[in-house]
């Protein structure tokens, strides 16, 4: 997703805040953003979107990298400031102009500053907002779209563009102390001269989609809006050799893209505007040991005989009591993309790049805990059972599957058996451009200062779409004795 890249250069530390203002020394970055691609969209004599770079802590690293769903700092480049003295085309009656984004290509540049920053390591990902639909508040609107160009600041810019995994800059904001632990100095630290290059422009939408339905595999639906999965939640059949009933074994959800019939029409008007047009997903196998290269390495931690497809599936947990909030520390239980069966999977292609009107999620009867704040904890895969019904091991190589989380993740991690963490969780699907979707989401809840109405469809002027509302469960067990004896583990819930 990379464009062409520089190295950064760093300067000694400046002073940035001092001492006693604003909680005391902070960080700083400052550099350039350098934009090689299709000429922008313009109206009323300025440019539409802005380039917006940000900074992620290398501990809580964005989707699929990890799972922060908000970077530490942001900065934003106007359109005007980006392409100022550029040869930059604009309609004589002040209409929207936007230019081919493949007849016409343009190299420009503009400073940024990132500030104030805590002390902390951290790497820089970036997007030029083409379309100018950015809006950090809120998830409907804080991802790249089609047509924007993504980038950030790495060390092999050449390979990254010719298809390899892009190794972003570790950007290290203070000084290590005798214990290793990073602090700004009374002076305040700076980092000058970083780039960050856009150049990719991104080619399809983000994952929008609805919940269908649930099938087999121990599901509940309590309520119309709500699809309960039980804590003791397993597997009857997990046998490579068997792989239809093990897909039968499995609770699979059917994601549809876009939104339904009903509400797609409120959903492309404002204060939504979202592009629901032929909405599809696009499947691809997942780089998932991240070396550039997709092939036979590329396969779930389970099995060497399952490749991992995208868009990823997660379900993360929810902090009690809110609709949109993710808990502390992260739950996620883990979903399996499926190309239409688990065989149909098993048997595609390294080069698989295919799209679908629906998707199939199969959940695993497992979850992994990661506490972003604490980036020395471990990260714990829990699962369930230790096998299924019939004796198969759930997780026949767990030495391998430990080793491939802690190298994703940055930090050591455990495997732990017991119950999933009660309670409910959003439904995500990521594609690897770092571009996701979320149900629940804003479009299907109301905001404080928003009166929802007598019937539910509207939240004050505008609408309330049911389908962006709805949400999954792991709900009471089936055998309360089996939990009670293997209880969720402390770091999934503290």
């Amino acid at each position: 997703m990379l464009g062409t890249m520089l190295l950064l250069a760093c300067s000694d530390p400046a002073t940035f805040v001092p001492e006693g203002l604003l909680g005391g020394p902070k960080g700083a970055i400052t550099g350039s953003v350098v934009f090689t691609g299709p000429a922008p969209c313009t109206r009323k004599g300025h440019v539409i979107g802005a380039a917006v770079v940000l900074a992620f802590r290398e501990d809580a690293l964005p989707p699929p990298d990890g799972f922060a769903t908000a970077p530490e700092g942001i900065a934003v480049v106007t359109g005007d400031d980006l392409f100022q003295g550029g040869d930059i085309a604009f309609s004589s009656d002040g209409s929207a102009l936007c230019p081919s984004p493949v007849a016409s290509f343009i190299s420009t540049s503009s400073p940024f500053e990132l500030a104030p920053l805590d002390a902390a390591r951290y790497q820089l990902r970036g997007f030029f907002d083409r379309d100018g639909d950015f809006n950090p508040a809120f998830s409907l609107f804080n991802l790249p779209t089609r047509g924007d160009v993504a980038g950030g600041a790495v060390e092999n810019p050449v390979e990254a563009l010719g298809g390899a995994a892009p190794h972003f800059r570790s950007l290290v904001m203070g000084v290590p102390g005798a214990d290793g632990a990073l602090t700004i100095p009374v002076s305040g630290a700076r980092l000058d001269g970083v780039s960050v290059n856009l150049g990719i422009s991104i080619p399809v939408e983000r994952p929008m989609f609805h919940l269908k339905k649930t099938t087999d595999g121990g599901a509940r639906t309590p309520s119309p809006k709500t699809f309960e999965v039980p804590a003791d939640y397993t597997l009857d059949t997990f046998d490579t050799n068997d792989p239809a009933a093990t897909e039968a074994s499995f609770l699979r959800l059917t994601f549809l893209a876009g939104f339904p019939e009903n509400e797609a029409v409120a959903g492309k008007a404002k204060p939504f505007s979202l592009p629901l047009n032929d909405a599809t997903f696009t499947l691809t196998r997942e780089d998932a040991n991240r070396d550039g290269v997709r092939d036979a390495l590329d396969h779930i931690p389970e099995s060497s005989l399952i490749p991992s497809l995208a868009p990823l599936a997660w379900m993360t947990r929810l902090e009690d009591g809110s609709a949109l909030v993710g808990a502390r520390p992260v739950v996620l239980l883990q979903g399996l993309t499926l190309l239409d069966s688990l065989t149909d999977t098993a048997l595609s292609k390294p080069e698989l790049h295919v799209t679908r009107t629906s998707l199939t999620v199969a959940l695993r009867p497992a979850e992994l805990c990661v506490d972003p704040r604490e980036p020395t904890k471990a990260a714990i895969l829990l699962l369930t059972h230790e096998q299924d019904k019939h004796g198969h091991a759930l997780l026949p190589n767990a030495k391998a599957a430990l080793e491939f989380l802690s190298k994703r993740l940055g930090r050591k991690a455990e495997v732990a058996y017991g119950c999933l963490r009660q309670g409910n969780y959003a439904m995500n699907l990521v594609y690897e451009t770092g571009q996701a979707w979320t149900v629940p989401n804003e479009a299907g809840s109301c905001a404080v200062g928003e009166a929802p109405s007598e019937d539910g469809t509207r939240c004050g002027a505008r609408a309330r779409l049911a389908s962006q509302g709805e949400i999954l469960r792991v709900g009471p067990p089936d055998d309360a004795a089996y939990c009670l004896a293997h209880p969720t583990p402390a770091a999934c819930i503290q």
